[in-house]
């Protein structure tokens, strides 16, 4: 064990220092009745830092107010046994479990009302086991997660304030890997997202509020990459995009609910580029255009439902030359 800085701040109504010391741990004793410090010739409980390490027993500190601040356990000059951290109201701090000045099982924190706000579980100083986090006004779950060897392995699960389930994430080493889900407090699944080794991969599914399909996309190595859709509340396809390497390229289709076509759109490298069309519902030409690097260039037509030509313009470089 390190020297150990235990910082006794053994304060009472009179106060003998003003300002803070600094003394040997040899020339300090502890009374085994009260387990206030002293040092040697002097009548008052100690106030300061007493450098070095204590070999066996209780260690309090105190509050101004003489209320106990903490209170260690020493064996063969290492922290052993349960320690306690108190707030000046007298609730419980912390309760933390110790093994040869080295964290092992339990620890828990409490809110200075007394309701416990998290829980840890340690072994030889490391996170093993389930996590818990609870909210500090109503002391329900927010959060649980499973550690080993100091990182997240397994599933992780948070939770709405009415304690219905809203996240799991599941996770390998510290990092996210394999299916993470998020649900609406109604219970129903909102979104499922596949990870590999911390990065989006596979099939990512988004629903609304009554189960319905509202968008599904794929992704490989943490890009967009392969199809995306989108879907009306009805279920029906609403629009189909490609993706390559986070990019969107291809033709994009939009289509009205009735399924024709409404829209179709050419992208290279992420931008618009090449002929734009829209369709009114009868299937007609409504609109044809051109782009360039993402900008209009080229001939604008618009056409009436009956497919007569009622407008036209010619731009470059998204600027309108002539009517």
């Amino acid at each position: 064990m390190k020297k150990l800085l235990l910082a006794l701040f053994l304060i009472f109504s009179v106060l003998l220092f003003s300002a803070e010391r600094k003394t040997p741990v040899e020339q300090t004793f502890k009374d085994e009745n009260s387990g206030k410090v002293y040092v040697q010739g002097e009548k008052t409980p100690y106030t300061g830092i007493v450098e070095g390490k204590y070999s066996n027993g209780k260690v309090l500190q105190y509050y101004e107010n003489g209320k106990i601040k903490s209170e260690d356990t020493f064996m063969n000059e290492a922290l052993n046994g349960v320690s306690k951290g108190y707030y000046e109201n007298g609730k419980v701090e912390y309760e933390i479990n110790y093994k040869n000045d080295k964290k092992d099982g339990i620890e828990k924190r409490y809110s200075n009302t007394g309701i416990l706000v998290v829980e840890f579980s340690y072994k030889n100083d490391e996170l093993n086991g389930i996590i818990k986090k609870y909210n500090e006004n109503t002391g329900k779950l927010e959060m649980e997660a499973l550690y080993k060897n100091d990182k997240i392995e397994g599933i992780a699960k948070s939770y709405y304030p009415s304690g219905k389930l809203e996240r799991e994430q599941t996770y390998k080493n510290n990092i996210r890997d394999g299916i993470s889900k998020e649900y609406y407090e109604n219970g129903k699944l909102q979104m499922q997202t596949n990870y590999k080794n911390g990065q989006l991969e596979g099939i990512n599914k988004r629903y609304s509020q009554n189960g319905v399909l509202e968008e599904e996309v794929e992704y490989k190595n943490g890009k967009m990459e392969g199809s995306s859709k989108l879907f009306y509340p009805s279920g029906k396809l609403k629009s189909i995009a490609t993706f390559k390497n986070g990019l969107q390229v291809g033709i994009q289709k939009d289509y009205y609910e009735d399924g024709k076509l409404k829209l179709e759109t050419l992208y290279k490298d992420g931008n618009k580029n090449g002929i734009t069309k829209s369709y009114y519902p009868n299937g007609k030409v409504q609109v044809e255009v051109n782009f360039k690097n993402g900008q209009l260039d080229g001939v604008l037509k618009q056409f009436d439902e009956n497919g007569k030509l009622i407008n036209q313009e010619t731009y470059q470089n998204g600027n309108k030359i002539n009517n």
